[in-house]
């Protein structure tokens, strides 16, 4: 009697599986958005164009991208959060709409550690701590030490309130016990006013600098990552400088929402992990200076509720808020 009760409940259950087995091994059906939750032109924006076009490739389907901007990335992520998890809408998540936001705003309108899942994290960016030639300082320690002997007045350009440049910086004062002045910018500090004297330092992306340190204009202090910059080989990490252990990079991870079915995530996933590793894949993102990283979608997920836990006590300390 008690098999025979519960075994319509198993019949629905295998039916239920059968279904969604057979829905991903038919995906995709028809093209697949991949919401970029900033501006076209920049770094996020062609970290998807350039996943979109390999995925259309080995996916036999379009993967097009839209900009879908605002709120610091939270409009584009909330649009995939709230999405039908069948597969046909992706996010390219940054820091922001995966994690810090969550840290620093009092209003998001979905929560990215339980709304939207990780596929895979693509890869992280190094940003480089550039100083201009009337600063004396010329290393990390010598910046720290001039910035401990004149706390306050050492003026940092930084793209942002809340970016991972702010953020980085803040992580450095943490650690050393000195002070700066922040001065944010729309994009990263303009070279001419570090070169001018305008502003001490700048914190942004390689690609932002590269130019202006390798003709000298532009001295490099540090890169913020683990491993040295692809671009600027012969600029130091701030782990070589002293600082064990420092690491704070931009990085991108493709997610969809919760839900989502595993064997499509499996493809994705495949998908990327090849395209890293391959020679196109290096040199595209040699122009970016993204460093790759790959896994599987339980190593995303790992990575990203550590970056959460690890920049929560340097947000909140700094009373960082969007």
């Amino acid at each position: 009697m008690r098999f025979g009760f519960l075994s319509p409940f198993i019949f629905a259950c295998t039916a239920v599986a059968a279904a969604s087995s057979a829905s991903a091994q038919s995906w995709p059906a028809r093209p697949v958005t991949m919401v970029v939750p900033f501006n076209a032109g920049i770094a996020p924006d062609i970290v998807g164009r350039f996943l979109a076009e390999e995925l259309s490739q080995k996916l036999g389907q379009r993967f097009v991208v839209e900009n879908r901007t605002g709120a610091s990335g939270n409009l584009g992520a909330q649009m995939v959060a709230k999405a039908a998890p069948d597969g046909y809408t992706i996010l390219l998540a940054t820091p922001y709409p995966m994690g810090f936001n969550k840290l620093m705003s009092t209003d998001l309108k979905f929560d990215p550690e339980q709304d939207l899942v990780p596929i895979v994290l693509i890869g992280r960016s190094p940003q480089v701590i550039v100083s201009g030639p009337k600063l004396p300082a010329k290393n990390l320690k010598d910046l720290v030490a001039y910035a401990a002997a004149n706390p306050g007045k050492v003026s940092a350009g930084i793209p942002g309130i809340g970016t991972t440049s702010h953020i980085a910086l803040e992580y450095l004062l943490s650690l050393s016990g000195t002070q700066m002045t922040m001065v944010p910018y729309r994009g990263s500090a303009p070279p001419t006013d570090i070169i001018g004297g305008q502003i001490d330092i700048g914190v942004g992306l390689v690609p932002s600098y590269v130019g202006m340190l390798n003709s000298g204009a532009l001295h490099g202090i540090a890169v913020t990552s683990s491993k040295r910059s692809g671009q600027l080989p012969d600029v130091p990490t701030a782990q070589e400088s002293g600082f064990a252990a420092f690491d704070a990079t931009a990085w991108y991870v493709l997610a969809g929402p919760a839900g989502m079915p595993a064997d499509i995530i499996r493809q994705i996933n495949a998908v990327v992990n090849d395209y890293i590793r391959s020679e196109k894949g290096m040199k595209q993102f040699f122009t970016l200076d993204i460093q790759a990283d790959g896994g599987t979608p339980e190593q995303a997920k790992a990575f990203v509720a550590s970056e959460i836990l690890k920049w929560g006590p340097i947000i909140k300390k700094a009373n960082i808020r969007m």
